[in-house]
């Protein structure tokens, strides 16, 4: 896999969003602004925030 695959290439930060699942409130999300970064010759994409 490189970096044309996901498009990372032409977008250097993205928005990633996490959620947390609660039983009593249910879902809470949060968007975070990510860069990608492709290491160990494309075998691991890391995903740091912005």
């Amino acid at each position: 896999m490189n970096p044309l695959d996901l498009g990372v290439n032409f977008s250097p930060s993205f928005s990633v969003k996490f959620c947390n699942i609660y039983e009593n409130v249910g879902e809470i999300c949060d968007s975070k602004l990510c860069t990608a970064t492709f290491i160990e010759q494309g075998k691991i994409l890391v995903l740091k925030a912005v």
